[in-house]
């Protein structure tokens, strides 16, 4: 087992760290944004989050617009300082083609006690609709269904029901 120190396109700290203790560098992104444009929805889900104006939201409660993919050619130039960052990189990804593991998502079954998860995942949003809603309008049972009707057919009732607990 390898261990890498990890830069990326907004932070290159540990390429000091890494010289200092003897470590390869890998680039890795840490992006959350397909477009730039996107930070702006990401501030005011945030402030909503957080229960805040997004003209009050301070740094340290959303991320930048620099937290966006880059284009290879983008990564190149960010990274050109440290050619091997990427060459580890590439040969990490590699590696990790050829692991099951990586051809698909996982997610775990999670087993209800009592009842199959759908049902005690219907329970739980029920009850949870009731505390914040009070009186269950059609509208709101409606959208419940059609919500829980897709977790459903996707198989994420065991895991959403876990989430709730």
């Amino acid at each position: 087992m390898s261990l890498y120190a990890a830069i990326t396109p907004v932070n290159f700290e540990a390429a000091t760290h890494a010289k200092k203790l003897n470590l390869p560098l890998i680039a890795i992104e840490d992006a959350l944004f397909i477009d730039r444009s996107d930070s702006e929805v990401h501030k005011v889900l945030r402030a909503m989050a957080l229960k805040k104006t997004v003209g009050s939201l301070t740094q340290a409660e959303y991320v930048t617009k620099e937290h966006v993919f880059h284009t290879k050619e983008e990564y190149e130039r960010i990274f050109s300082p440290w050619p091997t960052a990427l060459t580890n990189s590439e040969r990490i990804a590699s590696i990790c083609r050829d692991i099951p593991l990586f051809s698909s998502f996982v997610f775990p079954n999670y087993q209800s006690m009592n009842k199959n998860n759908a049902v005690e995942l219907r329970e739980r949003v029920l009850k949870g609709a009731h505390i914040r809603y009070g009186e269950i309008s059609d509208g709101i049972m409606d959208r419940i269904e059609y919500e829980l009707s897709i977790i459903n057919k996707k198989g994420f009732a065991p895991t959403f029901s876990s989430w709730m607990i």
